[in-house]
């Protein structure tokens, strides 16, 4: 069942900026990911709180918490539950709203995913960001000539040209295959990765 409020979820740091970026569908969106990982609500200490920056307190928020993430990234999500994530005004040249929108949901995901799974993401970065960019909806076509090894996926994936992209396909292909078990992978990935490193090599 689609949970009711987004409240139960959320914890939106900056509500007037959210309202401005069309909230209603952005709520929307997180209340289907989290519907699609079992979760109706979340009690106050693990509701995922929303942090919209200025460029400043983004780049203070990333040496403060020694995140380490992509130059390109526009939002991490850390301890689980904190999201941070640029002012739109700040990239709008290069993102669109739903775009934007669409990576809001996405660290979403990262938190419902590890509550569900227990797995820490960094075990498995690229299952997280296969899942989160296919229920986010971040669809990008990727170049399959450039071939990108399975081991250089698993174990390099930030160094990957086009990351997202693949992790989209790959998202893509693993839904597609394991179907009504797609849950039981995302929570025992270790006990599926001889078929998901099937689904990479015979699909992407």
């Amino acid at each position: 069942m689609m949970p009711d409020r987004i409240g139960d979820l959320c914890v939106l740091s900056t509500a007037g900026t959210i309202a401005y970026e069309n909230r209603e569908s952005l709520s929307e969106n997180i209340l289907s990911a989290a519907a699609f990982f079992g979760f109706s609500s979340l009690p106050d200490e693990l509701k995922i709180k929303i942090h919209i920056c200025s460029e400043e307190e983004f780049k203070q928020k990333k040496e403060e918490l020694n995140i380490d993430v992509p130059d390109f990234a526009i939002a991490f999500t850390c301890k689980i539950n904190n999201i941070f994530i640029l002012e739109y005004r700040n990239i709008n040249r290069w993102y669109s709203l739903n775009a934007y929108k669409a990576v809001i949901v996405h660290e979403c995901i990262h938190a419902f995913q590890t509550y569900f799974s227990m797995i820490p993401p960094k075990q498995y970065v690229w299952l997280y960001e296969s899942v989160a960019c296919y229920l986010a909806k971040q669809k990008k076509a990727y170049n399959r000539k450039n071939k990108v090894l399975w081991e250089t996926f698993t174990n390099d994936f930030y160094k990957i040209n086009d990351c997202y992209s693949l992790a989209y396909n790959f998202g893509v292909e693993m839904f597609k295959q394991f179907g009504d078990d797609i849950l039981r992978v995302i929570r025992k990935p270790e006990a599926y990765i001889v078929e998901l490193m099937e689904v990479y090599n015979s699909h992407i």
